[in-house]
Formats: structure tokens, C-alpha cells, sequence
């Protein structure tokens, strides 16, 4: 144990971190404009920007052609689009999502966010924000997300104590999977 807690005193200690070398070297936080958002638990690096929309996407009801009935009222305000970047391939109890990007019509905008991870410590208002994300939307879209995304998600917010394994339902929201439908296309 005195390893791992040896490990995080000098990875706190650490500068901040840099992008390039010699000439180029940026600050990370110098890249974007990033938020913090702080929480009981750490803090939460958010990167968000706002496009205008200047059409309208007719609310399409997916759970015929898709046969799954919770898609039925597909409504594109009503979803969170999601993917993640993590430390590995595997969705077990090791791997952690260390960049997750999501994306949502507000107003009339389509927002976009980054929750980016400095360090492992601050996993818990990375998940936190996320959280709150999840449970604006009725709907969830994702590429490969039913199969990986949620289940390293949803297993991070059972460890970290975010959620029971009672109440960790992500994987059954309803969900279109681009993964699945591109396959069944092709």
C-alpha cells in the first residue's frame, strides 16, 4: 500500500502537464479553454463549446425498423450522444474512462463537452458530471457504447460508489448503437 500511496504523492507532485517539446511545448491547459469543476470529491475538467443549429431533425421512431420498443419516440433533444477514450481494452474493474465526450441539443444548440481526467484521483467528479448528463436524456446513442463504453462507465460508477449495482442501469436505457445498426446495414 505504501507503493501506491508513495506512487500518488509524486504524481500530484508532478508539473503540470505538456504537450510537444522544445519550442512548441504548450501547458495542458493552454490547448482549450478548459472548466474546472469542482466538487466534495476533486475537481473535473470540462471542455464545452455551443454550434447554432439552423435546422430541425424530425423526431423519428426507431423501434420498428430497429425492433427495439424503447426507442419509440426517438427525439434528438431528448438524447445524449456518448463515447469514451480509456486506459484499456477490457471493461473490467482496471479499466478507467479517461476522456469521455458527449454531446446534446439545448435552445436550439448542440453542445458539446470533453470531461477529460488529470489524474485518478479526480475520477469521481468526472463520473459525478457524466452522471448528471445521463439522467437529463431519454435517449443514449453511442458507437460500440452497449458493448463497451456503458459497461466500463457503469462499472466505474459502482466502484466508486456513484451507484449500487442495483441502481447501475446504463446498459438498460434506451440506447441506438451505430455499431450495431451500421453492421446490420452492411
Amino acid at each position: 500500500m505504501s507503493r501506491l500511496s508513495d506512487r500518488l504523492t509524486r504524481m500530484r507532485s508532478s508539473p503540470a502537464p505538456t504537450v510537444g517539446n522544445g519550442s512548441d511545448t504548450a501547458r495542458f491547459a493552454d490547448l482549450r479553454p478548459w472548466l474546472t469543476i469542482q466538487s466534495n470529491a476533486g475537481k473535473c475538467f470540462v471542455y464545452q463549446k455551443e454550434i447554432e443549429l439552423n435546422w430541425t431533425m424530425p423526431s423519428t421512431d426507431f423501434a420498428e425498423s430497429l425492433g427495439d420498443l424503447r426507442l419509440s419516440g426517438f427525439n434528438i433533444e431528448e438524447t445524449l450522444f456518448l463515447d469514451i477514450e480509456s486506459t484499456g481494452l477490457s471493461s473490467g474493474a482496471g479499466t478507467i474512462a479517461f476522456l469521455i465526450g458527449l454531446a446534446f441539443v439545448e435552445n436550439g444548440k448542440l453542445i458539446l463537452e470533453q470531461l477529460f481526467l488529470d489524474d485518478p484521483v479526480n475520477e469521481m467528479p468526472l463520473l459525478e458530471h457524466f452522471l448528471s448528463r445521463v439522467n437529463r436524456a431519454r435517449y443514449l446513442v453511442s458507437y460500440n457504447g452497449k458493448s463497451f463504453d456503458l459497461s466500463v462507465l457503469q462499472s466505474r460508477l459502482v466502484i466508486t460508489r456513484l451507484m449500487s449495482q442495483m441502481e447501475s442501469e446504463l446498459k438498460l436505457r434506451p440506447h441506438l448503437d451505430l455499431l450495431h445498426v451500421s453492421r446490420s446495414a452492411y
